[in-house]
């Protein structure tokens, strides 16, 4: 049993770390989102579907942030309007190609 109390302690080990870097990251989203509005994206890495359209990454990854009301979960890609300029967000993958009728 000692191989998998080694595998118990890493696997706890990793999830605290995850845990504690996903903390700060929804500490540092919640004080930018106090000044502005923050669209999150997802990207190749992060914990939604690996088929473009990607979902908004869950709210429970964040919930100080979204707690404000000015954090968004956005899909991959998104398309959003600043200033009469349309702009297309992508992870910077390759992979897919886009048409885009505006």
């Amino acid at each position: 049993m000692q191989g998998a109390f080694k595998v118990e302690e890493l696997y706890t080990r990793v999830f605290n770390d995850l845990k504690k870097s996903l903390s700060k990251l929804d500490e540092f989203c919640t004080e930018i989102s106090q000044n502005c509005t923050l669209d999150i994206m997802p990207g190749d890495n992060d914990p939604t579907d690996d088929v473009l359209p990607q979902q908004p990454i869950n709210r429970a990854y964040f919930p100080k942030g979204f707690s404000n009301g000015h954090l968004n979960a956005v899909t991959n890609p998104y398309m959003f309007s600043l200033d009469n300029t349309h702009i297309l967000g992508t992870s910077g993958n390759e992979r897919y190609l886009f048409e885009i009728n505006l």
